[in-house]
């Protein structure tokens, strides 16, 4: 049953792409194809990142990385969903709009419907905030000086990706004297 279900949605997905590509790849076949391949690598990417995720939660995920495919080109239909700035195949990321690890003792679902599809600067930037949240931040910069609101915007994206996540451990490993007593003895 699964398996005929996923069947019926990979035929959804070819679909989806044949009537999201059909307008937008005018350089013919083989670069509509490269495009596909691009994007088919980038949705299996996020998909087994979230899967990884979820099975370190003991938790499971709700769709496959064909429904997922489905969503996301649903999404580059349109504008970021966040942002409101048009993005492609080559500039999206996955994220879930309200975060899994929830707050206030209520964990969000790890399910289809609780994803997005945004620009990748979103996605990047957005962090642990819920899309409301995230919304808010962005009105809040479109409010401030356009330079500075860049700014910003590029600095959380970098911030989020070099800040380590909880969890892992950097730094000095357990056990190695403290930098102010780098040689092990006393300091002078």
């Amino acid at each position: 049953m699964k398996h005929q279900h996923d069947e019926i949605a990979g035929i959804r997905e070819r679909q989806l792409w044949a009537d999201y590509a059909t307008p937008r790849f005018t350089l013919g076949t083989d670069r509509e194809r490269s495009m596909h391949q691009l994007f088919k690598a980038r949705v299996h990417s996020a998909f087994d990142r979230l899967l990884h995720d979820a099975q370190r939660h003991t938790r499971a995920l709700d769709f496959s990385h064909v429904r997922l495919q489905c969503q996301v080109i649903q999404a580059l239909e349109g504008p970021c969903c966040y942002c409101g700035e048009l993005f492609g195949v080559d500039d999206f990321g996955v994220v879930y709009d309200t975060p899994p690890g929830g707050r206030n003792g209520n964990p969000a679902p790890r399910a289809l419907a609780n994803l997005a599809a945004p620009c990748s600067s979103c996605a990047r930037a957005k962090g642990p905030l819920s899309g409301n949240e995230w919304r808010d931040v962005l009105a809040a910069l479109r409010a401030a000086d356009a330079v500075a609101a860049r700014a910003v915007l590029d600095a959380l994206a970098r911030g989020y990706a070099v800040v380590p996540r909880p969890g892992r451990r950097e730094g000095t490993p357990p056990g190695a004297p403290a930098a102010s007593n780098a040689r092990g003895g006393v300091s002078r």
